[in-house]
């Protein structure tokens, strides 16, 4: 299996049977083993020069927990590097630095060792920011849909980062893999251990980490009172 494809199942830590919905998938094609582009950013005093319609789907769909929706108002500290100016706003190296330190261990590496990814990673940023701040301009933080949206997305990092902050890192050990590994060695065409050690640790350490969330999740159910009713549940039509 990929290294990619295993970035993208890890980002899915709550399992389904939970009664919650999973995250999204990153669109970002990186994670995808696509990056290939057909056109560079071209920039100028003007701003764009040209953005590709691919280029420009990235844009908006890449994941918001990655990028701001606003510029932080905030003056530059005296000294501070200034990437960028919108309008009277100014976005600074250390505002995209704190972004990129979001990133997966991956994309950070990525970030921090490679001069062209990072330079693709500050523009995405600034273009993300100067669209969020003309849709603002524009009333669409009004618009019912979006303001829908934004609540969901305000509820699913909240509960990512509580998921974060009580289960923390789980991790199993040696021992653990190799007897996942004897118990299910067919799966893996009885290939040796070391071959197929990496995807064996992935997908024992998710298996590990869905019944973490799925205690702890059951846990807030009866902490929170919650009560589902499952015969309206059950009559639901789409």
């Amino acid at each position: 299996m990929n290294k990619n494809a295993y970035i993208l199942e890890s980002r899915s830590v709550i399992p389904a049977k939970a009664g919650i919905q999973k995250p999204l998938k990153s669109l970002d094609p990186r994670l995808r083993g696509d990056d290939k582009r057909e056109q560079r950013f071209s920039y100028g005093t003007q701003g764009y020069r040209h953005l590709n319609k691919k280029w420009c789907s990235l844009l908006l769909c890449l994941s918001a927990s990655l990028f701001p929706v606003s510029c932080s108002g905030k003056k530059p500290a005296t000294g501070e590097a200034v990437i960028a100016t919108i309008g009277k706003e100014a976005i600074t190296f250390s505002e995209i630095k704190q972004a990129a330190d979001k990133l997966n261990r991956f994309l950070k590496e990525n970030f921090e060792t490679s001069k062209e990814w990072r330079t693709d990673f500050i523009r995405q940023y600034v273009a993300r920011t100067a669209l969020a701040k003309r849709a603002k301009r524009e009333g669409l933080e009004k618009d019912r849909d979006i303001v829908f949206l934004l609540e969901q997305a305000r509820r699913g990092i909240l509960a990512e980062k509580l998921l974060e902050r009580k289960l923390g890192k789980i991790e199993a050990r040696e021992e653990d893999l190799l007897r996942y590994y004897e118990a299910n060695k067919g799966k893996y065409e009885k290939k040796p251990f070391e071959k197929v050690k990496e995807q064996v640790s992935f997908e024992y350490n998710k298996k590990l980490k869905d019944e973490a969330v799925n205690r702890f999740i059951m846990d807030t159910f009866v902490e929170e009172k919650v009560k589902m009713n499952e015969e309206a549940i059950a009559n639901v039509k789409p």
